[in-house]
């Protein structure tokens, strides 16, 4: 099991009271995800809680919570690593990391690239297909003179 936070109810307390001056408002504490692990054909279960779920502008956020004196940096692999295990379980892109002990908060979101030359060719091959459809609509038309 997988826990994002494992801090005492008087620093969620703490950081519950972060978010809601910030204009967040707490949809779910201690929410907890399954997925399942296949491994060689053997199947493991996986568990993953989270701290809170918030919502900021009809916007729903995971949040993360790190304690650290140093300034959090979501690019350094630890960190990234829950964000993006947070997004795949819950299925949300925004995230927020929290560090606990300097009150900073940060709007996360991960998008990943997509390979751009399949989609394009299968956009365009769609859109010929389209083009030909209705050339060949016309020219039946024309042929029986129905147009």
């Amino acid at each position: 099991m997988s826990n994002i936070l494992s801090t005492s109810s008087s620093n969620k307390e703490e950081i519950k009271k972060l978010l809601k001056a910030n204009g967040y408002q707490i949809l779910g504490l201690d929410q907890r995800e399954k997925a399942t692990l296949s491994v060689n054909g053997k199947e493991h279960l996986s568990l993953l809680t989270i701290p809170f779920t918030v919502r900021k502008n009809k916007v729903d956020y995971i949040v993360v919570v790190k304690e650290s004196d140093q300034p959090l940096d979501p690019q350094t692999p630890e960190i990234r690593r829950e964000l993006i295990e947070g997004q795949a379980f819950f299925n949300l892109n925004d995230l927020l990391l929290v560090n606990a002990k300097s009150k900073e908060i940060q709007e996360i979101a991960i998008k990943f690239p997509r390979e751009k030359g399949i989609d394009v060719f299968f956009q365009l091959l769609g859109a010929l297909c389209i083009v030909a459809l209705v050339a060949g609509i016309i020219w039946l038309m024309a042929y029986l003179k129905l147009y």
